[in-house]
């Protein structure tokens, strides 16, 4: 967003192009819940179809959930908030390099790889490229507006991890994150979850560079649990991924367990969570905290007390990791 706010004003075009900007991140806000959460053995992402006041045009992405999850390499999967078009755009830009890699180099492409060239894709939409060149408004090259959409990529390369990309078109790394609607209030309730369940299992908090040290079903009740609260009778989905189990070296070539760079014996599992493991995660999450956040006065203490907003330190800092 700095970048964006920087170049317009070089380029003189600052209203016209952070007003359209602005429309696209409020676009994707509007999107169905959709929340992400790395562990030390996999990750996890979950998502709710769209609940938009309003008329029925208002509905941006009025799928079921399952669509707002979509896999776009063997080690990686993204989940979407927005406008349906902008949406399967990313997703097309996302397998496209993801492909383009394995073809010229024989391996996965990484996430941190994978987040960049969305971000490329964004930057296109948004207008960076054509606001470099110096293109006119009526040039071909100036795109009509940027991406309506925020994507939530999750997966495992050499450690899991999660990556947001918006309209802002810069890519951040996070611990846990949400994107859509109530994506403020799940971001508040999955820090306050994670806090209180390194309490609950002794451990410190993760800094910037530590690995998170909760494991994959804990991830897993939390991001149901939360998911669960805030969407109410909506319609969910979960997709899990795993790191690949270990494999013993063999000297004879074998054509069904060689591993092309691309689906193999290397390749992570990803698997969808069946509704009873959704609703099981959700009880478990629930067993571990008798008393969840329910109505907002009663979340916001609760998170208050996590987060333990009465400290000298009285804002809420997200785990980001730049």
């Amino acid at each position: 967003m700095r970048l964006l706010l920087l170049l317009a004003l070089v380029t003189g075009d600052a209203p016209k192009r952070l007003q359209q900007t602005t429309y696209a991140l409020k676009a994707a806000a509007r999107g169905g819940l959709v929340i992400g959460v790395e562990a030390r053995d996999g990750c996890i992402i979950c998502a709710a179809s769209s609940e938009a006041k309003g008329p029925s045009w208002a509905s941006l992405d009025k799928g079921a959930a399952t669509e707002k999850i979509h896999k776009v390499a063997p080690h990686a999967i993204v989940g979407v908030s927005g406008l349906d078009g902008d949406c399967r755009s990313g997703v097309k830009a996302l397998r496209n390099a993801a492909v383009a890699h394995w073809l010229e180099f024989g391996d996965r492409l990484t996430l941190s790889g994978l987040a960049d060239a969305l971000a490329d894709e964004c930057s296109k939409h948004a207008g960076l490229d054509a606001l470099l060149s110096g293109a006119d408004d009526d040039d071909d090259e100036r795109p009509a507006r940027p991406l309506g959409a925020a994507f939530l990529l999750i997966g495992v390369d050499d450690a899991s991890s999660i990556w947001l990309v918006d309209a802002a078109a810069s890519p951040r790394r996070w611990r846990a994150k949400a994107i859509g609607q109530s994506s403020n209030e799940a971001d508040a309730r999955l820090e306050a979850e994670l806090r209180a369940l390194c309490e609950r299992r002794g451990f410190d908090f993760p800094s910037v560079n530590d690995r998170a040290p909760w494991s994959l079903d804990d991830a897993t009740a939390i991001a149901c649990g939360v998911l669960d609260a805030l969407c109410g009778e909506a319609d969910v989905a979960a997709t899990v991924v795993r790191p690949a189990a270990a494999v013993e070296a063999s000297t004879e070539y074998d054509a069904f367990a060689h591993d092309d760079g691309w689906e193999g014996p290397s390749a992570p599992v990803v698997s969808a969570l069946p509704d009873d493991e959704f609703r099981a995660a959700v009880a478990n999450l629930a067993a571990q905290r008798p008393t969840p956040p329910g109505d907002p006065e009663a979340a916001s203490i609760v998170v208050r007390q996590a987060l333990d907003l009465s400290e000298k330190d009285a804002s809420v800092s997200y785990e980001v990791i730049h």
